[in-house]
């Protein structure tokens, strides 16, 4: 499988809560009427920022840009990906669909590896690490770091439901992108990025503050991470979910 998976904020002159209302409401329902995008997209989750300021703060901190939203969908593959934003349904009804800041975005588009729990179970609360690395460090290095101490950690919580691996996936021409509002955005900008979903909140917070998992990220960040790794930290939407009806 191949997931892309997109940050992004509301439009400065829309409030948050109509940028909400909009993304959870007739954003899908558009996706849902495309049969193109039904019949190629595995699963849609949207994942809104949790803005719970009595969380305990990450050892990662939350990005300055002020996310709000976090969306991602999931394909057999990057042919059925292109072929997603090449389709006629998606152009006619979806594409045209902007809601988010047109000035901030980040995307990846990864392999998703499980690396504790079933993908396909849904959690209420989510810890997702950016990981930009130092110029000295090496992917395989961080992965091997993190792996060390700091899984074994988290692994312990629990409410945790799922960690989630995300490596970079293949490139995509440009072109195919051309009139979306990926046009122009540069791709996998980050080395990787980490999901950690738990149960609910309160599991969340236990993590945030667990010393043991943070002294280990702690460890990793001081070796290998660049300051523009950062947190990310929001619910769990599943919108459309074709997993389990394709197994």
């Amino acid at each position: 499988m191949i997931r892309m998976s997109n940050l992004s904020r509301h439009r400065p002159d829309d409030t948050l809560e109509w940028f909400y209302k909009e993304w959870h409401g007739v954003h899908v329902d558009l996706m849902r009427a495309a049969p193109g995008v039904m019949r190629l997209v595995r699963r849609y989750v949207q994942n809104p920022a949790l803005h719970d300021r009595t969380l305990p703060a990450p050892v990662l901190p939350l990005a300055a840009a002020g996310w709000d939203a976090m969306s991602q969908l999931t394909f057999d593959n990057v042919e059925s990906f292109i072929a997603c934003f090449e389709d006629p349904d998606y152009i006619a009804t979806v594409r045209s669909h902007r809601l988010s800041d047109p000035t901030a975005i980040v995307s990846m588009l990864a392999i998703p590896e499980a690396i504790l729990g079933d993908e396909t179970t849904s959690s209420g609360a989510k810890a997702v690490h950016f990981y930009k690395l130092k110029s000295n460090s090496r992917p395989r290095d961080l992965f091997a770091a993190l792996d060390r101490k700091f899984v074994t950690a988290v692994s312990r919580h629990p409410g945790l439901l799922r960690y989630v691996r995300n490596l970079p996936g293949a490139a995509v021409a440009p072109s195919v992108f051309v009139g979306s509002r990926w046009e122009g955005i540069p791709f996998n900008t980050f080395a990787a990025f980490d999901e950690i979903c738990f149960k609910d909140r309160a599991a969340i917070a236990d993590y945030l503050a667990d010393d043991e998992a943070r002294d280990a990220l702690h460890a990793v960040a001081d070796t290998h991470l660049a300051p523009e790794s950062f947190s990310y930290l929001c619910r769990e939407i599943v919108q459309i979910n074709n997993l389990e009806s394709r197994q």
